[in-house]
């Protein structure tokens, strides 16, 4: 059977360095491709899925 695909919104944070953040909030995809493959992503609050009801508020959890 083949895979669907569905787009959602995660609710969370990534973690680095102070200059890691700075380049990710001016726009570097690589910084930021980067410290998601190195530190991972933290879900921890709301999170939904558009064009449906659906919502989660999902505690903390390293992914």
């Amino acid at each position: 059977m083949a895979n669907k695909k569905l787009w959602i919104r995660l609710g969370g944070y990534v973690e680095g360095t102070a200059q890691q953040m700075e380049e990710i909030l001016n726009g570097n995809e690589e910084v930021l491709l980067e410290v998601l493959r190195t530190n991972g992503f933290t879900l921890s609050g709301e999170t939904y899925i558009p064009e449906t009801e659906t919502e989660f508020d999902i505690e903390t959890q390293k992914l």
